[in-house]
């Protein structure tokens, strides 16, 4: 199975092994934990997949799409499972065979979302109250032109030279780029006051093409992934900073695939990518104004247990002092990317589990390092808890 994600320490490569049915992914599914139902489980998609590849079971393409749609790829399956055996792989894979129109759409999302974003999120803050049950669907659509709501309460008051001197270049991802170009401006500003050279022009960077994999749309993966490398190497192959866990689990994937690498220069672009919050660790910050009574930090599934994942949530830590309030603990937010249009209840369960969990109060704030956990936290809120991404809690630095 080829990666569609950055391995984990614990993984074993891209060999296909069996599933050994010992259970353990079951412990970690958040769908499982959400729906109690084992059906939805890796361990059943892993078995389907078999039975498919051996032949011992032939199910209609509409029925594979829709059990192969009901998967998260959050990838804590591989974490858990001791062949090391990915679920979101498997199921990109059933996609990629038995194609929907599901797909399709999801395509032209990520693909065309620089007219189709701006437009949706002009309209959603137009859209009427839907009543006392809306639809997961409305709810995400309508939070879509929610903008940022948190007030900046840090400032860095003073910098570590962290980059003496060295070219980079920063990839927003396409929440960012397409929906809060603020993040950017600020993510510039701290780059800058970290020692690091950041030119005005932005390289022509296409979507990460994590999300496409996991939808099974392989060659448009590739393509993406393919403009990506070619605008680091137009650019010098400097350092790509990101702020998105996601966007950066799946750069860091890049050197696993056949992308045309020189000799060296796979592992060259892997150390390359690197998170907005990793040289922040060692500078001075300060409160410019009160902060919420209690601020929460959700981790992302992807990429956690990477070296250089957490550095954000450890840079709030120590500037939110007491009132830093924990984290959401190790739960899935539901978002799901292609889920979110077969099977939005079953994303919107999932995220109700980790909001029952958490039972933030009013006037707490939930924050994030993952573009796609923050629309999906902002969509299910409860109702006086505010949601953002931890670059809006800092106010614009003289440096």
């Amino acid at each position: 199975m080829r990666p569609l994600h950055a391995r984990n320490g614990s993984g074993t490569g891209t060999a296909v092994k069996s599933c050994i049915l010992c259970g353990r992914c079951l412990e970690v599914c958040p769908l499982v934990s959400a729906t109690g139902r084992e059906e939805l489980s890796p361990k059943a998609k892993h078995t389907l997949a078999r039975m498919l590849r051996e032949g011992q079971a032939q199910l209609e393409g509409r029925r594979v799409a829709d059990l192969a749609g009901l998967c998260l790829a959050c990838g804590r399956c591989e974490k858990a499972c001791p062949q090391g055996l990915c679920a979101p792989d498997a199921v990109a894979e059933l996609r990629e065979a038995h194609p929907d129109l599901s797909q399709w759409l999801w395509k032209q999302w990520i693909e065309k979302g620089g007219a189709l974003w701006p437009a949706l999120a002009w309209l959603s803050r137009r859209l009427p109250d839907s009543g006392e049950q809306p639809s997961p669907r409305y709810d995400a659509f309508k939070t879509m032109g929610s903008g940022p709501s948190v007030a900046p309460f840090l400032k860095v008051s003073r910098f570590v030279d962290a980059g003496i001197g060295r070219e980079a270049v920063i990839f927003p991802g396409c929440t960012a780029r397409r929906l809060y170009p603020a993040w950017t401006r600020r993510a510039k500003e701290l780059l800058a006051g970290l020692g690091l050279r950041v030119g005005n022009r932005m390289p022509s960077w296409a979507c990460c093409g994590c999300t496409l994999g996991h939808a099974g749309c392989t060659e448009a993966q590739r393509e993406a992934q393919l403009a990506n490398v070619k605008a680091w190497r137009k650019a010098g192959r400097p350092l790509v900073v990101t702020f998105c866990a996601t966007c950066r689990c799946g750069l860091r994937s890049y050197p696993d695939a056949d992308l045309g690498w020189e000799e060296g220069e796979g592992e060259q672009w892997r150390e390359a990518v690197i998170s907005l919050a990793g040289p922040m660790a060692a500078v001075e910050i300060e409160h410019v104004s009160e902060p919420p009574p209690a601020v929460y930090y959700h981790k992302p599934c992807h990429g956690s247990g990477q070296a250089g994942s957490g550095a954000d949530e450890a840079l709030l830590r120590r500037a939110l002092g007491e009132r830093y309030a924990g984290a959401t603990g190790d739960v899935c937010c539901g978002m799901g990317g292609i889920m979110q249009l077969g099977a939005p209840e079953l994303s919107r369960q999932v995220a109700d589990t980790l909001w029952t969990r958490l039972d933030p109060p009013a006037g707490s704030l939930v924050l994030t390092g993952c573009s796609g956990c923050v629309l999906q936290l902002k969509a299910t809120a409860p109702v006086g808890v505010a949601v953002g991404h931890w670059l809006e809690t800092f106010a614009a630095s003289a440096g």
